[in-house]
């Protein structure tokens, strides 16, 4: 089965986790900013690239690519029965 790509509009949290699985780097995207600055049809792939642009391993000529990803979009697939509030809070031990 085949999933459609999501969009900012798909998300209910309000902060986004974006994460590297190369560098270990981490960072928050408040989700009401980002909607105002790219608007709601922005895909989450598409923010990741953006957010990740100045990755040493996105330099052409690497070897290793980059391992940026949108750790929210992991941790809502693994805790989806979670009920309301910041599922990559509790997922990482918070509220």
């Amino acid at each position: 089965m085949e999933t459609k790509p999501l969009a900012l509009r798909d998300i209910n949290e309000p902060t986004l986790a974006l994460d590297c699985r190369k560098c270990g780097r981490h960072g928050e995207l408040n989700v009401k900013r980002l909607r105002q600055r790219y608007g709601s049809d922005l895909l989450i792939a598409v923010l990741v690239e953006i957010a990740s642009r100045d990755c040493k391993f996105r330099e052409r000529g690497q070897t290793d690519r980059c391992g940026a990803f949108c750790g929210t979009l992991e941790v809502m697939k693994v805790s989806s029965d979670l009920s309301s509030g910041n599922t990559y809070a509790k997922a990482k031990g918070g509220e």
